[in-house]
């Protein structure tokens, strides 16, 4: 009986967690448009040729440059080779990697910022850097959420949660770090940040987005923004408020 209950809270404390995260990765307001029939950034394919028209649709917020505040994104899992010491079983894990058009936009859109001494990447999102053999080495720049910072960390000898500077090996590239979120507590602090072309051109998404995050001009009207670009005709597309895309 004992046992019963201990695991009976263990599961009820897991999905709570869940809840909470969820929870607070939606921001009132934001509306998330996918595919038509996608109900998930990671299988929704929106071709760039068909969906310039809808941050240009009426009820979306605009900023004081008259800027249309809409995150184009693009979202795929990236299976990792985790470093092993010279004889010991082949490890994976998976990673989810973002591509951002407009960092500073998608972190207003998204309502995180970076920890102090961060920065964005750049917009070529790629820089060079000496190599071990004193040959000049490209890496592509990033951002990592605070926890996944944590969980790459442990692959280092000291263990150490990576931080500005640092570089890593994923998908055969080398990534540098130059910023970390300010995220712990949403879904976003599981993630690696880049720029959307190099994330579209080496994963099979240059040609596409996985989604649009809006902001609705009024926050009370996002529902009806939602069903707005649902029922367009110009192209077919499902949206809902971001709150109730987490929420599901």
């Amino acid at each position: 009986f004992f046992l019963v209950v201990l695991l009976l809270i263990g599961m009820l404390a897991f999905v709570n967690g869940l809840d909470a995260l969820t929870n607070n990765s939606g921001q009132p307001g934001n509306v998330v448009v996918f595919s038509s029939g996608a109900n998930d950034e990671g299988f929704s394919n929106l071709a760039l040729n068909e969906v310039s028209n809808v941050e240009r649709m009426e009820g979306i917020a605009v900023d004081e440059a008259g800027q249309r505040i809409v995150s184009k994104e693009v979202f795929v899992i990236v299976n990792r080779e985790i470093p092993t010491p010279q004889g010991a079983p082949a490890r994976r894990q998976f990673v989810q990697l973002r591509g951002i058009e407009d960092p500073q936009l998608a972190a207003f859109v998204h309502g995180l910022k970076l920890k102090e001494g961060g920065q964005w990447f750049s917009e070529a999102g790629v820089e060079e850097r000496s190599g071990t053999d004193g040959q000049s080495q490209v890496v592509r720049q990033c951002v990592l959420g605070n926890g996944i910072a944590g969980e790459l960390g442990k692959d280092r000898p000291n263990a150490q949660p990576l931080g500005v500077g640092d570089v890593f090996e994923m998908a055969d590239r080398s990534w540098k770090v130059v910023g970390v979120l300010d995220s712990t507590g949403s879904t976003f602090d599981s993630e690696v940040w880049a720029k959307r072309q190099i994330v579209g051109e080496g994963f099979g998404k240059e040609s596409s987005y996985s989604s649009f995050v809006i902001r609705s001009a009024d926050v009370g009207k996002a529902a009806e923004l939602a069903k707005t670009l649902k029922d367009s005709k110009e192209v077919a597309l499902n949206a809902m408020t971001e709150q109730d895309y987490f929420r599901s």
